[in-house]
């Protein structure tokens, strides 16, 4: 889950990188745009492989609010590749066997989130 801190660092690399929508940053504090997702993993993985990279998104709110911008702390979905949903899993720590199909992976993602949000709670 995106802290204040992950959510500030992300708006710094968004309003400096205007072209980038997604930001990774790992437990010792290194960000990664999405086209280095695989760099992440790696980096987050030797560092602790028990610990999440933790993913921010630049969403536009509306037409009317034309240039503002937040930060959404989400997981993977629809539109990422199934070979970064099964990173993006064993970052978590959950153990694949990568024969799941996408949808399977996807489930296994609203799982993890869902632990994570009672955790929280």
């Amino acid at each position: 889950m995106a802290t204040e801190q992950h959510k500030a660092t992300a708006k710094e690399y968004f309003d400096s990188n205007p072209s980038e929508n997604v930001v990774h940053i790992s437990s010792d504090g290194q960000v990664f745009f999405q086209k280095n997702y695989n760099d992440a993993v790696t980096h987050q993985r030797r560092i602790d492989d028990k610990e999440a990279l933790v993913t921010v998104y630049r969403h536009q709110k509306s037409s009317d609010e034309a240039g503002a911008e937040t930060t959404e702390d989400k997981g993977p979905d629809e539109s990422w590749k199934k070979d970064e949903i099964a990173d993006w899993l064993k970052t978590a720590g959950v153990t694949i066997t990568g024969k799941e199909k996408k949808e399977e992976l996807l489930a296994l993602v609203a799982k993890v989130q869902s632990e994570e949000e009672e955790e929280e709670n």
